[in-house]
């Protein structure tokens, strides 16, 4: 697991602003507990997912300050759902809300007639699919996050209980 994070960060640095990224990050697992970063960064996921035309980032850091969560990484988590990203997210919402809602999804028909159909239906089945892929995202990227969190603590952890050893046994 830590080859993954290792190569999660370099990549975060070569993006812009990742050096920003990566101390943010840092700082917060410092001054959070694993759960505050992981809940936060699962409401940032939460509301990158949603359609909120741009504005998932003040909504994630508004509810991460009123659920006591990291407001740092629930800002990174709304970074998840971008561009390249919502595609994919985009079409399982319409997928996951037409078994839900039991209206058959044809992607060629929804392209090719798109006038024709009726777009409350639509906006109802990519609706609750989004919701749902929003709260199963936002649980594993709980989880993950977690036990990232507490990983790097425990070895951080140890890294200065060590230090700490040396200290004493060189007075």
């Amino acid at each position: 697991m830590s080859k993954i994070i290792e190569y999660s960060a370099r990549i975060i640095s070569k993006l812009p602003f990742g050096d920003k990224i990566i101390i943010g990050l840092k700082s917060a697992i410092v001054r959070y507990t694993a759960h505050n970063i992981a809940f936060g960064f699962a409401i940032g996921m939460f509301f990158g997912i949603l359609p909120t035309f741009g504005v998932g980032g003040i909504f994630a850091i508004i509810f991460a300050q009123i659920f006591k969560a990291s407001k740092i990484a629930a800002l990174i988590g709304t970074f998840f759902t971008n561009p390249l990203t919502s595609p994919f997210f985009l079409s399982l919402s319409i997928l996951i809300g037409s078994l839900f809602t039991g209206i058959q999804y044809n992607p060629d028909l929804f392209l090719t007639s798109l006038g024709t159909l009726d777009l409350q239906t639509i906006f109802l089945k990519f609706l609750l699919g989004n919701i749902i892929v929003a709260v199963l995202c936002s649980l594993i990227s709980y989880l993950l996050v977690y036990y990232i969190a507490t990983k790097y603590a425990k070895r951080k952890f140890k890294t200065n209980l060590e230090h700490m050893k040396m200290e004493i046994e060189m007075e």
